[in-house]
């Protein structure tokens, strides 16, 4: 819903320039494993002149998909759920808009939920307050895989308690 391509290619750039030392949460493909070694033994800005425009090409060949939109209330409504032991929420800068479509009368149905929550305008703030006041959770943790430091993306849980 709100594709941010500077800030896909930031993020990704950061979780190469963390993870390609060791090739953490990567697979050990030939590309891969040559662009390690070229991060232990090149200088860095070509390491930056090379996954600038793969992350580049990487982003060109996105698909746009048209679909229909519902929101989590319509879904418990729908499946008739009367508890919902886990939400979780993935979805590319869209998580308030997800949250805010749940109604007040289904809060209360939601035990804990898992988002990744990516902070721009201060998206992290607005959701931690709505998780706490409005959904009435206890946050447990608030966290950045250490491989995605010093980019927007966080993973938020939250709880019933």
């Amino acid at each position: 819903m709100y594709p941010d391509n500077a800030d896909v290619s930031e993020n990704m750039g950061r979780f190469l320039d963390h993870s390609l030392p060791t090739l953490e949460g990567m697979e050990a493909t030939a590309i891969n494993r040559a662009a390690m070694v070229l991060k232990r033994i090149g200088p860095r800005w070509l390491f930056e002149r090379i996954w600038r425009p793969y992350v580049a090409r990487m982003l060109a060949q996105k698909e746009i998909c048209t679909c229909p939109l519902t929101t989590i209330s319509q879904i418990i409504a729908d499946q008739g759920l009367e508890r919902v032991d886990l939400l979780k929420i993935d979805i590319e800068r869209a998580e308030l808009a997800a949250l805010n479509g749940i109604a007040m009368s289904d809060w209360p149905k939601i035990q804990q939920v898992v988002l990744e929550v990516h902070d721009v305008a201060d998206r992290l703030a607005a959701v931690k307050s709505l998780l706490m006041e409005k959904a009435g959770l206890h946050l447990t943790a608030v966290e950045q895989d250490p491989s995605l430091q010093g980019t927007t993306l966080y993973n938020v849980y939250a709880c019933r308690q």
